[in-house]
């Protein structure tokens, strides 16, 4: 595996660097016996050191790198121990072969953040994704389980409560140690408007029969709510309404101008009227 550098740390740039900025600040051209020199090497030497131990604290973060206590931490998250009188290289072989796909990859914290009580669905944003977050920063956007009043299972915006479970999930010592920050943002109910009308069947109540229909709307758009992947179908909704008990036959359905959803937005039930065909 080939080594990498997470933070530039060679003295000599290091030191460039520093006199450039003092010469801009103090316009001034420095000499190398001039006593300014003394006291830049001096913060030079110093930077070099706060940056090695930034690099060792940043390899920490990850299996791949880290050492000593560091590691055991690691392999206590799979419950892999280190054996008697074993390296650290020797060690961290077993414990990527034990966890293999299941470090800190955006699988794992789907699968993680999914088992969460309350989340239908989630998107998970990373900076090659959306340039504009902050490097070290991932986005959140869920989708929570809701329940209506007629009972009906769906999807909705995310709450406050929702956020405390999911962070407390992912930073959880069973699952992390150090990871990613997160931030938050609401998924987006896309509404789809139109009208449904049905023939009923003879000897059904005209209001009966409506609170049927609309029963059966409401469970399709449930469905379709609970997930960023759902999609509105015509036929899909028709089919969903001949299961409506007092409906014959479905003999008009008017949706004109299905919006089209983006990233984080979901399906949801708009204005749906249901008429009856006498």
């Amino acid at each position: 595996m080939a080594d990498i550098e997470f933070i530039s740390k060679a003295p000599e740039m290091i030191l460039e660097e520093m006199i450039a900025e003092y010469q801009r600040l103090a316009g001034v051209k420095l000499q190398p016996a001039d006593a300014e020199m003394i006291l830049i090497n001096c913060m030079a030497y110093r930077e070099v050191i706060l940056r090695g131990g930034m690099e060792n604290l940043m390899r920490q973060n990850f299996v791949q790198y880290a050492t000593g206590e560091n590691l055991d931490n690691w392999g206590a998250l799979w419950g892999t121990g280190r054996e008697q009188g074993e390296t650290d290289d020797e060690y961290r072989v077993r414990i990527l072969s034990v966890a293999k796909g299941t470090i800190g990859t955006k699988a794992a914290y789907f699968a993680r953040i999914k088992a969460v009580p309350g989340v239908s669905d989630i998107l998970i944003i990373q900076k090659f994704e959306e340039s504009i977050l902050p490097p070290g920063y991932v986005r959140l956007i869920p989708i929570m389980e809701t329940t209506s009043a007629n009972m009906v299972s769906g999807g909705g915006v995310h709450d406050a409560a929702l956020e405390r479970s999911v962070l407390e999930s992912i930073t959880a010592k069973d699952f992390g140690i150090v990871g990613p920050v997160f931030v938050f943002q609401a998924a987006v109910p896309v509404p789809v408007s139109g009208s449904v009308e049905v023939r009923q069947v003879y000897g059904s109540t005209d209001e009966q029969v409506k609170r049927n229909v609309a029963l059966k709307i409401e469970e399709y758009f449930g469905e379709i709510s609970k997930t960023f992947s759902g999609k509105f179908g015509v036929f899909d909704l028709e089919r969903k309404v001949l299961e409506a008990e007092g409906v014959s036959r479905v003999t008009r359905m008017d949706f004109f101008d299905i919006p089209v959803t983006d990233t984080g937005e979901f399906y949801s039930q708009g204005n749906v009227i249901v008429n009856l065909n006498k």
